[in-house]
């Protein structure tokens, strides 16, 4: 069992401070934001309405970001696995390791 001598340190408070939101100024800097317009958001402000406008187009296009990537990816996988098979004697010696053949 713990006994404590002195008390324990009462939790943080937690302070909000409210502030007014209005949606449709919000959606015209964002607006101007994806078009470059000098508007009044902060550099990361703008950089995050700029992505998230690429995000949206491509995903109306059916895009994904690194399905290229992935796609090249594979084709490389295959390509080298169909070397080791036709062309050397990968195969060959995987069985002889294992005393298959």
């Amino acid at each position: 069992m713990k006994f404590f001598i002195s008390r324990t340190a009462k939790p943080k408070q937690f302070t909000y401070k409210a502030r007014y939101y209005d949606p449709e100024k919000e959606a015209w800097e964002q607006k101007k934001a994806t078009a470059g317009v000098k508007n009044t958001l902060e550099e990361n402000e703008q950089l995050k309405a700029r992505m998230q406008a690429r995000w949206h187009r491509d995903e109306l296009t059916g895009r994904r970001p690194y399905s290229r990537i992935i796609f090249m990816f594979y084709g490389v996988l295959i390509l080298t696995v169909v070397y080791l098979v036709f062309f050397t004697d990968f195969i060959e010696n995987i069985l002889r390791a294992f005393k298959l053949t």
